[in-house]
């Protein structure tokens, strides 16, 4: 496993298994995971970009 892939399990472990994380953040990224069962960087990546959608609609 690369370094980049460990690092980006790691964060998504955390962010899913936090309970202070948003109900709305941890099922995002859950769906995203979903749409990309082997690629969690790009899971990730996309779940980054909708919270940047999201904050530009406010």
């Amino acid at each position: 496993m690369s370094v980049l892939r460990w690092q980006v399990l790691k964060i998504i472990g955390d962010v899913i298994g936090n309970v202070d994380t948003p109900t709305e953040a941890r099922t995002g990224l859950l769906r995203r995971l979903q749409e990309n069962p082997d690629h969690p960087e790009q899971a990730l990546l996309a779940h980054l970009k909708d919270g940047l959608k999201e904050a530009g609609n406010r």
